[in-house]
């Protein structure tokens, strides 16, 4: 460490001092002071290296006073003294006389060149050295301090100034001499051991590689004399490489002869790396610039943006290898888009074109270096795989891994694909893994906008099914109408003709088969309401088998003869609590499937139904479902089968796999609504060219069915007087006869404003009103309201083939006393009539 002691009244004087010796001096001490007392007393004590004084202390009595105080000191004699002034003076003769003046003079606003080397020629004057006794001599010092060295000491000291490597050769490219810089730095040999010697004899200061480099370029400088500049590298005396700047130049004798080769050498490393991280940041960028590009492209497709990704990735981190994959948001599978031929020969893969599937193991676990990074969502890199703690052997066929990146994507924790990098042409770096997990942002956002756009596509679709079901359902309220009201024709006429041909049985039967034909179309009008989700469905306890028995009656007419049926019912109650028509559709939506499964070929058809006791086994993964005794319905074809991927949506709403025009594929989705409505599951197995089989549990209870008995005992009968309205005049007489039948006295009239004057006329003629809900001019549900504000004590009875504005409870809300779906039987007609009239009876 050099010590300094300045003398200066000035503090910022003291400072500036310091800040210029600090771009030389890397390790000193400064003691200051602002007197010459004070710097006396310092200088005995610490024995500083060299003495500077400031203009404000030199060159007047005090300057010479403290010059000739130190130089007949024994303590201070050897320190070097060196006076700042501005201006010359003549120094008293008896300070001449006795050597008692410094050793060097220097302008206050010298350069730092002039600084440095004044100073450091003084620092290295022996300490028993003693200045000129001449009055000349001493007169001259202040000026030409340096002057006075030696010439090779002024060499010397001006090379290794310059904080840069130089150096000098002959014109035979032996080193005639070099600053210390060049020597201590760069070689790593002292000047002596470099002097003499050329650069292919100083290995490994120099290797033979750059050895070979810089004798080529000496050799082309030489035979073009000039200046030459060129980057190259130079392996540093600590053994590592840097990147120089080498500026050269010829240089000649005094003959003006090439003498030689002068080179200065400039540090690049910092700036090539600033460079190199710029293109890296500039590389970078394009990347996810192009990338977010093709996410706004019309044509987005998400295997396009993975072959991107992977195309990109590649090429900022030199990889040779790769693969950019999905996560499957249903299976969890770790699903390959895109991939370089890494498992061409492997026994995964058997062609490029297939997408790859890797699942987790029966741990939870993805596997291997790819897995690690996914189940710790964590990205990493390895130079070095063989040795990570998650590697595990390859499959036979694929590549060799020397070096592994790979990068999770994740949308807000979820993870939802992966980035794989191999074999890079060097070792990955920080840099490498930063920019993937650029790219991996994006490739977030890509497959958020795909899902996005799918839900889209599916919530499109399903606002169009929802748009065309509305006017289903508009269109199913007005064909009810009008279909009830055809039907209150067909079943009441045919219900009188049956009183009639009594003594007929052929007759007799013949009409039964017409009448159960009414009754099924009338059910048709509910099953159309409850599709369009416009009529409320009535669960009840339903024996289960009779409802399969009527349906595959049903099939045997409908279905082709090149389709076996085959039914087998097991014994024993199948009892469940459930809407009959309801499940009337899923036997007959899954029968019709299986009927499209085997319509060219043909095949069996069998329809099975038991008893069965699941236990917490069984229904594990089915949902709420509790164990006990469940009605099982089996049915299996012998048709196509399905593949596994449409397996696993025959479910989703919409979904089907039939031509357009067959079918709208919500029957199976309706099929699993409604199962899961009555609490039970439902299973489905199939093989190509095998078959399917469906599977559906009803839970069964131990209550009884509802029994038949009324509908088969004596219909109800009575004398009272009626008034019936509606708009429909085939529907009067149709009503107005099937009550006189009853044995009732009927007034008709077919306006419900004439209905309202006949009742004010006389509202004691009537026992019980009967009522149409849709008629111009004023509803059913309007006329009751006035009728009842004449007369609160009538019962009122309100029919109604389909309507939204009244429903069963809103009758009874607004007191009515009953409440008819058209179309009308002789039998519901009676025993709502003489309920209501009994009820009126009991309250009086």
């Amino acid at each position: 460490m050099t010590t300094f002691l300045a003398i200066d009244r000035n503090p910022a004087d003291l400072n500036r001092l310091a800040e210029r010796l600090k771009t030389h001096f890397n390790e000193f001490e400064l003691l200051t002071a602002e007197s010459v007392a004070a710097a006396l007393a310092l200088a005995a004590e610490h024995s500083p290296d060299i003495l500077l004084l400031a203009p404000s202390v030199t060159m007047n009595d005090e300057g010479y006073h403290l010059c000739e105080t130190l130089k007949t000191d024994d303590r201070t004699r050897a320190i070097p003294l060196l006076f700042f002034s501005s201006e010359h003076h003549e120094p008293p003769a008896r300070y001449t006389v006795q050597n008692r003046l410094p050793e060097a003079v220097l302008d206050p606003d010298c350069n730092l060149f002039q600084l440095l080397s004044t100073v450091r020629t003084l620092l290295r004057l022996p300490k028993t050295e003693t200045p000129s006794t001449t009055v000349e001599a001493q007169k001259n010092c202040p000026r030409v301090a340096l002057a006075a060295t030696e010439p090779f000491q002024l060499e010397e000291t001006l090379l290794n100034t310059i904080q840069a490597p130089i150096y000098y050769k002959n014109t035979k490219g032996v080193f005639l001499g070099c600053n210390n810089i060049f020597a201590e730095k760069i070689i790593g040999l002292g000047r002596s051991e470099i002097i003499g010697r050329g650069v292919f004899d100083l290995s490994p200061g120099i290797p033979a590689d750059l050895a070979k480099i810089y004798d080529t370029k000496d050799r082309e400088l030489l035979a073009r004399p000039a200046t030459q500049i060129y980057d190259a590298e130079a392996r540093c005396a600590d053994g590592h490489r840097r990147t120089f700047l080498f500026n050269t130049a010829t240089f000649c004798d005094r003959n003006g002869k090439v003498a030689g080769i002068v080179g200065l050498m400039l540090d690049l490393t910092e700036k090539k790396k600033v460079e190199e991280e710029l293109r890296w940041e500039l590389s970078v960028n394009v990347a996810l610039a192009k990338q977010s590009n093709a996410l706004l492209a019309a044509s987005y497709d998400i295997d396009a943006v993975c072959e991107q990704v992977l195309k990109y990735a590649k090429a900022l981190t030199r990889s040779k290898h790769g693969y950019v994959s999905v996560i499957d948001p249903n299976t969890g599978a770790n699903v390959g888009h895109t991939a370089t031929h890494m498992m061409e020969q492997c026994r995964l893969q058997a062609g490029l074109s297939e997408k790859v599937s890797f699942t987790k193991g029966p741990d939870g676990q993805y596997p291997g270096l790819w897995g690690h990074a996914l189940n710790t969502q964590t990205a990493f890199y390895t130079n070095a795989p063989d040795t990570h703690p998650a590697v595990k052997g390859l499959p036979e066929g694929h590549i060799g891994l020397k070096r592994f990146l790979t990068v999770p994507v994740s949308i807000q924790t979820k993870l939802v694909g992966q980035i794989a990098l191999a074999n890079a042409q060097r070792n990955y770096t920080d840099q490498d893994l930063n920019a993937i997990e650029q790219i991996s942002e994006l490739f977030a956002l890509a497959i958020f906008r795909h899902r996005s756009e799918e839900e889209n596509e599916v919530l499109q679709g399903q606002l169009r099914q929802a748009q065309k079901m509305e006017a289903i359902g508009t269109l199913a309220g007005g064909i009810a109408h009008d279909f009830n009201n055809i039907l209150a024709a067909i079943i009441g006429y045919v219900e009188m003709a049956q009183m009639e041909v009594s003594e007929n049985p052929t007759a007799k039967h013949h009409l039964e088969q017409v009448l159960k034909a009414g009754y099924r179309a009338k059910d048709l009008v509910r099953h159309i309401l409850a599709f369009s989700r416009q009529a409320e469905q009535e669960r009840k306890p339903i024996q289960i088998h009779l409802i399969v028995k009527e349906a595959m009656k049903l099939l045997r007419a409908s279905l082709p003869t090149t389709i076996e049926i085959r039914t087998k019912i097991a014994p024993g109650a199948t009892t469940v609590l459930a809407d009959p028509t309801q499940v009337h559709q899923v036997l007959m939506n899954l029968c019709t499937n299986a009927h499209h499964a085997m319509m060219v070929t043909g095949g069996t058809l069998a329809v099975e139904l038991e008893t069965v006791n699941l236990t917490s086994s069984d229904i594990s993964g089915y949902g709420d479902i509790k164990s006990g005794k469940y009605i099982r319905l089996k049915i299996q074809d012998t048709g196509a089968g399905m593949k596994r991927e449409i397996l696993d949506r025959i479910f989703d709403p919409y979904f089907t796999t039939k031509q357009k025009g067959v079918g709208t594929g919500l029957g199976l989705a309706m099929v699993y609504s409604i199962v899961k409505a009555h609490e039970g599951m439902i299973k489905v197995e199939s093989e190509l060219g095998v078959g399917t089989l469906f599977e559906v549990f009803l839970p069964r209870i131990e209550s009884e069915a509802e029994s038949d008995a009324e509908a088969f005992g004596p219909i109800a009968t009575g004398s009272e007087r009626i008034l019936m309205v509606d708009d429909e005049a085939s529907l009067v007489e149709l009503g107005k006869r099937m009550l006189m039948r009853l044995g009732y006295h009927v007034v008709t009239r077919t306006s419900s404003i004439e209905a309202l004057e006949a009742f004010r006329d006389n509202p004691a003629a009537y026992d019980v009103i009967i009522t149409d809900m849709t008629m111009p001019n004023m509803t059913g549900d309007q006329l009751a309201k006035h009728i009842l504000a004449l007369r609160p004590d009538i019962p009122v009875i309100l029919c109604t083939g389909f309507s939204e504005l009244i429903t069963e409870e809103k009758a009874r809300e607004m007191g009515l006393a009953g409440f008819l779906f058209k179309p009308l039987s002789l039998r519901d007609l009676g025993s709502v009539v003489r309920k209501a009239l009994d009820s009126k009876t009991k309250k009086t």
